[in-house]
């Protein structure tokens, strides 16, 4: 019984060194982390209290956030911007918060760790939402979409609103144009209303020039917001005037810098622009295997007004195009110099493909654009277009 209990004072003396060895550890982590500056975007962020689920019009959430200062909206306007078009909630720890300024959720349900790490690091998160252009001259239905969109910032402590209406309204229903502006500025204005800092843009065609029957009244919807989003992407029906159908750019650069000037005619300053471009492209199926390999003709695809579009070719993320690319067809991946736009070719079940798309280095001549230019910013549809967590060169992007 002697050699039992003195085994027992051992093993519990061992048991509370090891204890207090740990305690000591675990606080000195503590202070390491603490003197490093606290969290960052590499770390895990702060326990929550659950997640933003859909929330019901009129009923306020509660706040997920451990420091309940996070869930007040981002205070102040930024300069320069970099917005980012979430689609998915998979990728956002991996986002590069040291650059993007602010999240447009495209997505149904808001995780309430992702609000409370983005609003850690600056960075405000916003809801895109459309609006039925049947529904312009609708009193009723304008009211309750105001009320409820801007409930909706309020009870998931959110930022704003990006409002991506994109209906046609061609010229001969002119005068839908001052409901459309009317509209925007009463959310913009009720948004104020709740709270200064709340944020209010709008996604605008990649020129005013009544592209794809979107003749909106631009330098209103401007004024009225915070700045307005210019969707440089999905061009083909620009770029391409010719009777046969044939693949082509995404986002051809001499287009994207037209269009950017076109809204400066009218007026719009530089500072209220953010151009938007695209980390993905279209993939089209070629109608013959000539072994030109610059010519892929298509089969038309009329939509709106148009009958040669993109509306046929598949929307590939740049995630997906780099698992592609090696398995192009001679020469690879090719340069077109008018558009500064790459392509390449594929064959798929015995069918020759082509790939127009954007990457690295067709994107800097935007990029430097944008700047000389004197842009508010960049957005990009979409920042999940890339392969977070697998291929450490697509992060690279950035």
């Amino acid at each position: 019984n002697l050699d039992w209990k003195m085994g027992s004072r051992t093993l519990g003396s061992i048991s509370v060194f090891i204890f207090c060895f740990l305690m000591m550890a675990l606080l000195l982590l503590c202070l390491v982390a603490s003197s490093n500056g606290g969290v960052h975007a590499t770390r895990l962020p702060p326990p929550t209290d659950g997640v933003l689920q859909g929330y019901k019009p009129g009923e306020r959430a509660v706040c997920p956030c451990s420091d309940k200062r996070l869930c007040e909206p981002i205070k102040g306007r930024k300069e320069r911007e970099v917005m980012g078009f979430v689609i998915t909630t998979d990728n956002w720890l991996l986002y590069d918060y040291s650059q993007v300024t602010t999240l447009a959720l495209f997505v149904n349900e808001l995780p309430g760790e992702l609000l409370c790490y983005a609003h850690l690091q600056g960075v405000r998160v916003v809801w895109g939402v459309g609006y039925n252009v049947n529904d312009l001259m609708n009193n009723t239905a304008r009211d309750l979409w105001l009320a409820s969109n801007i409930a909706k910032v309020e009870n998931t402590f959110t930022d704003g609103i990006n409002f991506d209406f994109e209906d046609a309204m061609p010229q001969s229903q002119s005068h839908l144009q001052p409901y459309l502006a009317s509209l925007t500025q009463q959310l913009a204005d009720g948004l104020r209303k709740r709270h200064p800092d709340y944020q209010t843009t709008f996604d605008v065609a990649y020129s005013p020039n009544c592209i794809d029957q979107r003749c909106y009244p631009y330098a209103a919807l401007a004024r009225a917001c915070d700045f307005v989003v210019v969707m440089a992407y999905d061009m083909y029906f620009t770029l391409n005037k010719s009777s046969s159908c044939v693949a082509s750019p995404n986002a051809p650069f001499p287009v994207v810098a037209d269009g950017l000037q076109d809204f400066f005619k009218l007026g719009i300053a530089p500072s209220s622009l953010v151009l938007g471009l695209p980390w993905y492209g279209h993939y089209y199926t070629c109608l013959s295997r000539t072994t030109n390999a610059s010519y892929c003709p298509i089969a038309p695809a009329p939509w709106r007004d148009e009958y040669c579009t993109d509306a046929s070719a598949p929307e590939i993320g740049f995630n997906t195009i780099a698992t592609m690319l090696p398995h192009a067809l001679p020469p690879g991946r090719m340069w077109d110099a008018y558009a500064k736009s790459p392509y390449f070719d594929l064959m798929q079940n015995g069918t020759r493909h082509q790939m127009w798309y954007d990457d690295i280095e067709s994107l800097t001549y935007k990029y430097k654009f944008a700047k000389l230019m004197s842009l508010r910013g960049l957005a990009f549809w979409t920042i999940d277009f890339l392969a977070y967590g697998t291929d450490p060169r697509q992060v690279h992007e950035w």
